[in-house]
């Protein structure tokens, strides 16, 4: 069975792009989650954790993520602002594009910290904190749907958008 190559110029290539970027920093999260639960569990790390030092990490988790949240949900709106002044769809979907990676990035951060703080000291609240960020992380999987409720696409954008055979034409920078 020969396999189906995707277009990368074209909006389906672009949202596969995206979403392989997305499930890729979901995964690493996971992943390291999944090593530090067997690490602390298995008494590799951690031979006795300080408490003082387990509630400092917990005010810093819980301040980091919520911060970070305020941060991605006040910026990501503003980047998308950019958009209103492109004319065509691959100008506004490569702002979509950085918005998301922004996005990802301040809620990847947090998760990856409370990990880290979760390792450190072994307190169950802060891994609970960072699976939460986790689950954050991947409630924003990149949708055309949620693409074009984010650009306020209208007419042909909104119609070119949902079609992944819409070609989209990239600078030389970007091109690959």
């Amino acid at each position: 069975m020969a396999k189906q190559q995707i277009d990368l110029n074209t909006v389906g290539g672009f949202f596969t792009q995206l979403k392989i970027l997305h499930g890729a920093l979901c995964m690493g999260v996971f992943l390291f989650l999944g090593i530090s639960v067997f690490l602390v569990n298995s008494g590799s790390v951690g031979d006795s954790f300080d408490p003082d030092q387990s509630q400092l990490f917990l005010y810093l988790a819980l301040g980091l993520s919520i911060a970070c949240l305020f941060v991605s949900r006040f910026i990501g709106p503003k980047i998308l602002e950019g958009a209103k002044t492109k004319n065509t769809l691959d100008e506004k979907i490569e702002v979509y594009r950085s918005a998301s990676i922004v996005n990802y990035a301040l809620i990847e951060g947090p998760s990856l910290a409370c990990i880290t703080f979760f390792l450190l000291s072994g307190n169950y609240y802060i891994l609970g904190l960072g699976i939460v960020n986790l689950l954050l992380l991947a409630s924003l999987h990149p949708t055309k749907t949620k693409a074009t409720i984010a650009l306020e696409l209208a007419g042909d954008h909104r119609r070119d958008i949902q079609l992944d055979s819409t070609k989209i034409i990239r600078s030389s920078t970007n091109n690959r």
